[in-house]
């Protein structure tokens, strides 16, 4: 089991370079006032930090939505019948 796990090298996700300008666009523009940002790295690392200015709760519910849509991002198209 232990060797299944291996470093992953060091590699450019470009959707996520992408994903990063146009927030950072928003925020320089004045539009983005609050941010939650989670992310893994290459060895599996926890990287997360937040900044919220105001409306605490409409953030905490955004999460939510967005926790429940990678979920279901991960559930097979079609679940299989109880007969099965």
């Amino acid at each position: 089991m232990a060797a299944e796990l291996k470093e992953v090298k060091n590699q450019v996700n470009d959707d996520i370079v992408s994903l990063l300008k146009s927030a950072l666009r928003d925020a320089e523009a004045g539009n983005l006032q609050s941010l939650v940002l989670c992310g893994l790295d290459g060895n599996r690392n926890v990287v997360s930090g937040y900044h919220c200015k105001g409306r605490q709760f409409t953030l905490i519910g955004a999460l939510r939505v967005l926790e429940r849509e990678i979920i279901d991002d991960q559930l097979p198209l079609s679940a299989p019948s109880a007969t099965e």
